[in-house]
């Protein structure tokens, strides 16, 4: 299963960062060339303004239209070539169990579509329940998913679905992940973990998303959007859970796919 690192050329730090901590592995990568900033608008058919403000308090920056734009573009390739894919940002540092959690993901990737490598963060930002167990992992289904797009395994059936419900930009790429109840796929993470944010992360590329002040119309198109997402999310869970997918997806796993590297 290969992994694609977006890096942006100019940011040559960052990948000699991530590619020192590759290169000695025993898996495939390439690296990514980001979407610039300035094209970052022309991978999408439209962009609403009205709820992306709602979804975030602010309008988008060029710059995490660009990162929304890689991470689609890679969506794409996942679904051209047939083959899961690992997707990581270059500002990773990897755990030193994560050769082993790549090996795992790869085995489980084809039964549960999006499997999330990085750490969670805040645990306020979680819930899981567990579905699967191969010590030293665990795979939960994430009942609420955390922020962050910084590494995670997908399958062609899970891009093509982001791919097509990410037509219109209406919030980061982070956000239009965690809303499962959006896309349609369900989200799983695999513990421990085995990426976190380095000291690289702490500097994002991405600039000027702070929250300026806010009006009346739009704090209250901020909460009605959450409640909306709150019922939204709820209905999504319960809805997999008495289909018995979580149960079903348990299952041992059907003869893997080839995932040599391209």
């Amino acid at each position: 299963m290969r992994i694609f690192a977006i890096n942006l050329e100019r940011s040559k730090d960052r990948r000699a960062s991530i590619a020192a901590q590759l290169e000695p592995l025993p898996i495939a990568y390439s690296f990514f060339d980001a979407i610039d900033e300035r094209r970052g608008y022309d991978f999408f058919s439209a962009y609403d303004e009205k709820k992306y403000l709602a979804n975030t308090g602010r309008t988008a920056s060029a710059t995490e239209v660009g990162c929304f734009a890689s991470h689609r573009c890679l969506w794409k390739h996942c679904v051209s070539v047939q083959r899961p894919i690992v997707i990581m940002e270059d500002d990773a540092e990897l755990e030193g169990n994560f050769t082993a959690a790549i090996k795992e993901a790869e085995r489980l990737i084809h039964r549960y579509g999006f499997i999330r490598l990085q750490s969670h963060g805040p645990a306020r930002h979680v819930l899981r329940r567990q579905v699967e167990a191969a010590e030293p992992f665990r795979l939960y289904y994430c009942s609420r998913f955390p922020f962050g797009a910084m590494a995670y395994a997908i399958s062609p059936v899970a891009a093509a679905a982001f791919v097509d419900k990410s037509r219109v930009l209406a919030g980061p790429v982070d956000v239009f992940i965690k809303k499962f109840w959006e896309h349609g796929q369900p989200l799983f993470a695999l513990s421990p973990s085995c990426v976190n944010g380095g000291t690289l992360s702490a500097a994002s590329t991405i600039k000027h998303r702070d929250k300026g002040a806010t009006d009346a119309r739009l704090r209250a198109a901020r909460t009605l959007t959450k409640l909306e997402d709150l019922i939204r999310r709820a209905r999504f869970n319960r809805s997999y859970e008495m289909t018995g997918r979580v149960k079903e997806a348990a299952k041992p796993a059907l003869a893997d796919l080839e995932t040599s590297p391209d």
